[in-house]
């Protein structure tokens, strides 16, 4: 199957070959930290929300209009530094 998908096979390696980590968890604070200050402390949750959605997808929208291919993005976001 892998010769047949091998761009697939890739990615799925790479994925599922990952440690289970707090990272995620650990951004998702910060993330919450940066937006909901003490200046803040009156912010909706709603608002507080939105704000943190566009703040963690930021990253992927900057990737995203430099133009490159579904693949490259899959790759960048994976952190492959590595060149094709």
């Amino acid at each position: 199957m892998a010769a047949s998908y091998p761009a697939l096979a890739f990615v799925a390696n790479r994925v599922l070959r990952m440690h289970a980590t707090t990272c995620a968890a650990e951004r998702n604070w910060s993330l919450w930290g940066n937006v909901y200050t003490k200046a803040r402390n009156r912010l909706g949750k709603e608002r507080a929300e939105k704000l943190i959605y566009i703040r963690g997808n930021s990253s992927a929208l900057a990737i995203e209009r430099e133009g490159l291919t579904e693949e490259e993005i899959v790759m960048r976001l994976l952190g492959d530094d590595e060149e094709s």
